[in-house]
């Protein structure tokens, strides 16, 4: 059963990316979102220089990450808070739920995020690094500080592996959304 909570925590936090900023700055509780968010977009960047397909193998990481998380997020918390206590939010706030280390809800919404940036033509390779890292920065801004419909979601679902899960894909969608509409009119 032990192992069983590890190997869920290991999910949650994306292979343990959202305890190493943590680690390293011996401050837990610090920037696994954006290390979660990095790591997605690393995904993305090989999946530009290696894959014929990369909508395709895209889509399919967003599923498994959302099927992942949905699945993870909730034993993950609990092992930590069993573990650690409760733990401080970027703003601050202590919470038992939602932690900064658990971030495979970021690499969803990240991978949600640079979707549109597949969808620019081959010989765009320079434009689809700066998509990349144009959603990168929108995905931190509208996880970070949760503009209207984003923090509604996240208290209409409250504290959930849904709720932890929901709030960063409708923040993904609207970063791709304002790529799509950047790419259609830019």
């Amino acid at each position: 059963m032990i192992a069983w909570r590890w190997c869920m925590l290991a999910i949650s936090s994306g292979g343990f990316i959202g305890f190493i900023p943590g680690w390293l700055t011996k401050r837990p509780g610090k920037f696994g979102g954006t290390a979660g968010s990095l790591f997605a977009v690393i995904i993305q960047v090989l999946l530009l220089m290696y894959v014929s397909n990369p909508v395709a193998w895209s889509l399919g990481f967003i599923v498994i990450t959302m099927a992942l998380g949905l699945l993870s997020i909730s034993t993950g918390e609990r092992l930590m808070y069993d573990k650690w206590g409760s733990g401080k939010r970027h703003t601050g706030k202590v919470v038992k739920h939602d932690r900064n280390e658990t971030c495979i809800d970021e690499i969803c919404g990240q991978l949600l995020a640079g979707l549109p940036v597949f969808l620019l033509p081959l010989d765009a390779g320079h434009q689809r690094i700066i998509g990349l890292i144009i959603a990168f920065i929108l995905f931190r801004l509208f996880d970070g500080y949760k503009p209207w419909p984003i923090k509604t979601i996240e208290q209409w679902c409250g504290p959930t592996a849904f709720g932890i899960m929901f709030d960063d894909i409708v923040a993904g969608i609207i970063v791709a959304s304002i790529i799509t509409l950047n790419n259609f009119f830019g």
